[in-house]
């Protein structure tokens, strides 16, 4: 690890040990980009209840997305025909 991570999280009062490495955030307009939507799908989908929830990090007025999760939330509304 470089020694500004170790240092931020010195700072914050976490131990290296329960550092996990997070993967990059996506912004609303690279997951409609991924999901070839709207912006204001994307919108909708984090204000639905339910499996129908596109799940979300809220930073200030800032939405962002792990990519996991989106994919995850695709499977799980995934319809057979």
């Amino acid at each position: 690890m470089d020694s500004e991570f170790l240092n931020a999280s010195y700072e914050s009062g976490v131990s290296g040990r329960e550092v996990e490495k997070v993967e990059e955030l996506l912004t609303v307009n690279e997951v409609a980009a991924l999901l070839k939507v709207r912006k204001s799908w994307i919108y909708e989908r984090t204000r639905c209840r339910g499996p129908a929830r596109l799940p979300f990090i809220k930073l200030g007025k800032y939405l962002r997305f792990e990519e996991k999760q989106v994919m995850a939330f695709l499977q799980r509304n995934r319809k057979w025909a």
